[in-house]
């Protein structure tokens, strides 16, 4: 569908944007003609009036012209009518002079009244060609209108992230598709719950007191624990503003993006943190100047206490042990058995 711009209104303005239905020469041949048709009733009806009413035929001319077509041909049927009804039929007859008062009155009220019907005939026609510029622009706007509703209802329904639209009180006017899957219900279930009876009681409290200070600010935005249609709990990061619409009654709309991934992620990288940051703390333990015994090779612990190496270690790190002996300890304490080799 092509869109009427305002430099097309304007084009049309300039070219004549709704021109009369006679115009060009056609304009012309139809004054000639009506000028004609006129010229031949009043001299039909001269033997009947005389020196009457010279011009009210043409003046019937001159009508219908103003009717069809613009200025030019009016003018040209106005003049034409006026030398004609003058020379025919105003006394004394075939002159061009008027020398009674009352034909001179017939004539002046004649140009009078034709050139009134003209100027009416131009103002109405330039009234309909801007109703008709406004009727264009009007159209445009609605055009645009819709598309920009269009692209606005395309947007909302295929976001990835909830929006709701309240009123003041809380109560739900419109959900997109994503809030509907979300939080596992209608739209009309969600009309009916409201924006409270979708957070967990136990934020209820938090939100009220944030949803007051976004009526002082215009904005908010923090992190809320919502309830499904199936009673599990999942944790959204909410945006919400305030805004008027076309009727000037205060909205608001409220953005959700469900979180809940995202938290488990970074507390799963919180607690893989935590575990290096433990082991590494064990590592530097075992690397610091340990006190081992000389002859019996226990390790004085951090209490003073000494403890065989096997539970040292043990109680730092996840090693086991199993005992054996190497060979020069065997040949050192088990003699005989290597003897008898």
């Amino acid at each position: 569908m092509r869109l009427t711009t305002t430099a097309d209104t304007a084009s049309r303005r300039r070219e004549g944007a709704n021109p009369p239905p006679w115009h060009g020469p056609r304009a012309y041949y139809l004054a000639a003609a009506c000028v004609a048709g006129a010229f031949g009733i009043r001299l039909a009806l001269d033997p009947i009036w005389q020196d009457r009413f010279p011009y009210v035929i043409f003046f019937v001319a001159v009508f219908v012209v103003v009717q069809l077509a613009d200025t030019g041909p009016v003018l040209a049927t106005l003049v034409a009518s006026l030398l004609l009804g003058d020379w025919f039929f105003v006394p004394p007859r075939h002159s061009l002079l008027i020398r009674g008062r009352t034909d001179r009155l017939d004539t002046g009220l004649f140009v009078l009244l034709s050139l009134l019907m003209l100027y009416f005939s131009l103002r109405t026609r330039r009234a309909l060609d801007r109703e008709r510029a406004a009727q264009d622009e009007l159209q445009r706007h609605l055009e645009a209108l819709r598309e920009s509703e269009a692209r606005y209802s395309s947007v909302v329904e295929h976001s990835m992230d909830a929006i709701l639209m309240t009123d003041p009180h809380g109560a739900i006017l419109a959900a997109n598709r994503e809030a509907c899957r979300m939080f596992g219900q209608t739209e009309e279930g969600l009309r009916r719950l409201g924006s409270q009876g979708l957070v967990d009681p136990q934020d209820r409290e938090r939100v009220a007191r944030a949803l007051k200070e976004r009526d002082r600010h215009g904005t908010m935005r923090l992190e809320v624990h919502f309830i499904r249609g199936d009673g599990s709990r999942f944790t959204g990061e909410v945006s919400s503003g305030v805004f008027k619409d076309r009727e000037g009654q205060p909205r608001n709309s409220t953005i959700i993006r469900d979180v809940t991934e995202r938290k488990q992620a970074e507390a799963e990288r919180e607690r893989l943190v935590a575990k290096l940051q433990a082991a590494l703390l064990e590592v530097n333990q075992l690397t610091d100047l340990l006190p081992i015994c000389a002859h019996c090779k226990k390790i004085r612990d951090d209490k003073g206490y000494w403890i065989q190496i096997e539970a040292y270690l043990r109680r730092r790190t996840n090693a086991s042990f199993s005992h054996g002996i190497c060979p020069e300890c065997s040949r050192k304490h088990f003699p005989e058995v290597f003897d008898n080799r």
